[in-house]
């Protein structure tokens, strides 16, 4: 009797995350593919900076939440992307990118929310 190996072959997709935080400037370029992109910092409200990239729709997503937020806090939805390198020095680098997948303005509090948080009971 034939026994058949069933390995899985399936791929893991890398797990998203929700970020929010104050943008700095946008620094737009072109890959070697063609594609727009942009790269930014985001500063979260634990004063840690990450250094963020969007391609093409995404980025043009940022812009517009940036926009709106005015300096303000914005919310990123999207993937880290780890890349390991060895450094001007010779040691082993590793350098922490995040890649966009969503961006907007975060939801504006309900005026009922706002009254009941200050009602004293």
């Amino acid at each position: 009797m034939k026994t058949m190996s069933t390995t899985s072959t399936t791929a893991t997709q890398p797990k998203a995350y929700n970020i929010a935080g104050v943008i700095g400037p946008i620094v737009l370029g072109v890959d070697r593919k063609d594609r727009e992109y942009g790269t930014f910092t985001i500063t979260r409200s634990n004063g840690k900076t990450m250094k963020c990239i969007a391609f093409a729709e995404h980025i043009e997503k940022v812009k517009e939440a940036a926009h709106i937020v005015q300096d303000g806090e914005i919310r990123l939805f999207g993937v880290f992307n780890r890349r390991q390198f060895k450094g001007s020095d010779g040691k082993d680098r590793t350098a922490l990118s995040f890649r966009v997948l969503w961006a907007g303005a975060p939801k504006a509090k309900s005026k009922e929310a706002d009254e009941g948080a200050s009602l004293d009971f």
